[in-house]
């Protein structure tokens, strides 16, 4: 039996429910007072095995990226891309809310084991081959912004590359390290981009010690603040590697059949299927991307304003999930 293993990371600006406790400016000076608030109401709350939620807030990271355990709790802590240009102006408060590992299982009738190279090598192909149609899934104010801008037009190694190229190139790699610099680079100014695999191996800038992380982090999610998407992206990235696990073995043949995004949209529901997550994701990918405008407000909980395409998008708006 196989084990999937994602992490999920919540980027954004909230407000307190008592209006008559305004957040300062400037709100950095609270960050741990406010965080604090935030983890003490979180472990009001159980989680799945029906126990209180394990939580833990600081504001500065030191604590967060020096722990071993740092994947057994959530973590309350500061990011530094929820700094945009009107910011201080935004009465809120900034934060990144980290998840604990969490769990899908899915039995594997045709594998007893597998490589976690050959694995790591089918998603970054299906990073390439299918990044139109995932683009046409993220909204708009998500797509080619610069903390999530597509693999294949960041990396010096796929730019221009025909599907032929990209394949023999990633059939080539003889390391994870060398995947890496295929699908993304491996400088800390590489980071950014739509699906980050620096944490499949140690990196040359990092200073810390200790084994890599070993997964993969989407950035493409859009704002969440209710749990309908939240489940949605959680949903569609699960099922992104799922597919492309499914569908691309090693060694990687020199085509492939494209795919319409309709087409696309039904392999990921279809995957989705198999690790019982199909409910969460919605039929159309149009529902997804917030280009049906009726599909905008399914979601009681998520009450954040819908972006006309005139209007300006303020970066703190992301979510960024993990997967191992």
């Amino acid at each position: 039996m196989t084990f999937y293993y994602f992490g999920v990371g919540i980027e954004v600006i909230v407000e307190p429910h008592n209006k008559q406790q305004p957040v300062r400016a400037p709100v950095k000076d609270d960050l741990d007072l406010w965080y604090d608030k935030i983890a003490k109401a979180l472990r009001n709350r159980k989680g799945c095995d029906q126990k209180p939620l394990k939580v833990t807030a600081e504001s500065r990271r030191t604590q967060y990226r020096e722990t071993r355990d740092r994947h057994l709790t959530w973590w309350i802590t500061w990011d530094g891309s929820l700094i945009a240009p009107d910011w201080p102006r935004h009465p809120g408060v900034p934060l990144e809310a980290i998840s604990p590992g969490l769990e899908t299982r899915k039995r594997w009738e045709d594998e007893i084991d597998a490589f976690w190279s050959a694995m790591m090598a089918a998603i970054a192909f299906a990073v390439v081959f299918y990044d139109e149609q995932v683009q046409q899934v993220l909204p708009e104010s998500r797509r080619n912004y610069h903390y999530c801008v597509p693999n294949k037009k960041h990396s010096r190694h796929l730019k221009g590359k025909s599907m032929s190229e990209v394949a023999a190139s990633i059939n080539a790699v003889q390391n994870k390290e060398n995947l890496v610099e295929v699908v993304q680079g491996l400088s800390k100014r590489d980071r950014p981009v739509l699906w980050n695999f620096h944490n499949v191996t140690r990196m040359p800038f990092e200073t810390e010690t200790g084994p890599a992380l070993g997964t993969v982090e989407f950035r493409g999610g859009r704002c969440l603040r209710g749990p309908v998407r939240t489940k949605r992206w959680i949903s569609f990235a699960v099922a992104f590697i799922v597919l492309a696990i499914q569908e691309f073995k090693l060694p990687l043949k020199s085509s492939y059949t494209s795919s319409s995004s309709a087409q696309f949209w039904e392999k990921i529901r279809n995957a989705a299927a198999t690790e019982n997550m199909a409910q969460h994701l919605p039929k159309g990918y149009k529902t997804m991307n917030e280009s049906n405008r009726s599909d905008i407000t399914d979601d009681p909980g998520d009450d954040y304003p819908y972006d006309p395409p005139s209007s300006h998008f303020v970066p703190q708006s992301g979510s960024t999930l993990d997967f191992e």
